[in-house]
């Protein structure tokens, strides 16, 4: 079974359910699909994401929630935007800790 984590901006990330126990806390959903996730984004398992591979991450998961069909351009400019909010540290990449945590403000509450 699949528990889906809406995100605001349309993404929602899937998530195992365990049915003999209780649902996580919705922060801990977010660590493990993150966790989950990030060796298929992170190239060379540099343990951080790049530009593009942030871009490519972000917009699975848009397109996942809100089905194909949205403008490039504005997918792109989304992303940009969202990378450079994502970047805490302003070091030009995306760690696992930012990105959760950018996530996570935008999950619907």
């Amino acid at each position: 079974m699949l528990r889906i984590l809406s995100i605001a901006g349309g993404l929602a990330l899937a998530v195992p359910v365990v049915a003999q126990e209780p649902p996580p806390a919705p922060e801990k959903e977010l660590d493990a699909a993150v966790a989950a996730d990030w060796p298929r984004f992170d190239h060379g398992g540099k343990g951080h994401l790049t530009h593009d591979e942030f871009s490519t991450w972000l917009i699975t998961l848009r397109s996942q929630s809100n089905g194909a069909g949205e403008d490039p351009a504005k997918l792109k400019a989304w992303a940009e935007t969202s990378f450079v909010s994502a970047d805490g540290d302003s070091d030009k990449r995306v760690s696992p800790e930012e990105f959760t945590a950018f996530l996570r403000s935008k999950i619907k509450k």
